[in-house]
């Protein structure tokens, strides 16, 4: 009973996600044709509305992404074979991705719209992240535990690994490049300093804004 619930649960979180990312991607597309519609049809007009072109690739990427990673998560969940009998409990974890996906792509799309950031939010954003944390090393730990998996529930092992293997590239790239942010944050602008456009990860952020903490 309580897996049809979450089942069910599952799946309506997942419409509403398709629902809610298709009018941001609608909205975000049909104001940039009416920047450039005032613009003279070829152009936005003035800054703001260049830096609302890039707010909108963004909000666009967010969804797709959220999309993306939604509907293999309760496509699997769904699937009969998913209910099998495992040493592992996958499933469960299963269900815990699909919220961490959801909240996931809530923070990106608030990340994204809100600069700069409350306080408040920067806190939950971290809390979350830690969280997020955790739950990819109980991804991996249960993963690696659940070979036997393999034969009774095969598309939740695999996506599992899929995970697993997520978990484990994010946390290297969080390794990497989070000692350069506590050491920014220590001492500002030793590493990073946007206003005199200096600092060793100057010319990689500029490349790629997405590596730099919130």
């Amino acid at each position: 009973m309580l897996l049809g619930l979450a089942k069910s649960l599952a799946l309506t979180l997942m419409v509403c996600v398709i629902v809610t990312n298709w009018l941001v991607v609608t909205t975000t597309v049909t104001s940039y044709h009416r920047n450039t519609e005032l613009g003279g049809g070829t152009e936005p007009v003035g800054d703001c509305s260049l830096l609302w072109s890039e707010t909108s690739r963004r909000l666009v990427t967010v969804a797709v992404s959220g999309v993306a990673l939604t509907v293999p998560e309760v496509y699997v969940l769904l699937r009969p074979s998913s209910s099998r009998f495992c040493s592992q409990p996958l499933l469960d974890n299963l269900i815990c991705n699909i919220g961490f996906t959801l909240f996931t792509t809530a923070f990106s799309l608030i990340l994204v719209l809100l600069d700069p950031l409350p306080r408040w939010l920067r806190v939950l954003f971290h809390t979350f992240g830690a969280a997020s944390f955790v739950e990819g090393i109980c991804t991996v730990l249960t993963t690696s535990l659940a070979r036997e998996c393999a034969v009774n529930t095969p598309a939740l092992y695999c996506l599992s690994v899929v995970f697993s293997a997520l978990n484990i590239l994010s946390t290297g790239f969080f390794l990497l490049v989070g000692p350069f942010w506590l050491l920014n944050a220590r001492c500002p602008g030793m590493v990073l300093n946007k206003q005199s456009r200096t600092g060793i990860c100057y010319e990689p952020v500029t490349c790629c804004p997405c590596v730099w903490h919130v």
